[in-house]
């Protein structure tokens, strides 16, 4: 039986793969993907990207569902 999820000593994940090339590997074969459900039609999904444990948002992207918007964020830090 071939394993479908492997968490590596070191602390990789790999999804679809034995040998996880980074923190977290996806690798679907042909046809899939990475999906995000919400709760309801008014929440939203929300992928934050962080230089840190997370305290600072980098940069963001969101789905609303309830107005069925995609927004790309990066907050403006000022300076040249």
């Amino acid at each position: 039986a071939t394993e479908r999820m492997v968490i590596e000593y070191g602390g990789n994940v790999g999804i679809g793969t034995a040998s996880p090339s980074d923190i977290l590997t996806l690798a679907p074969g042909d046809d899939g993907g990475l999906s995000f459900y919400a709760g309801a039609t008014t929440h939203k999904n929300v992928i934050n990207f962080s230089d840190d444990a997370g305290s600072t948002n980098d940069g963001q992207i969101s789905y609303d569902h309830n107005t069925q918007r995609l927004d790309f964020d990066v907050p403006h830090r000022g300076g040249g």
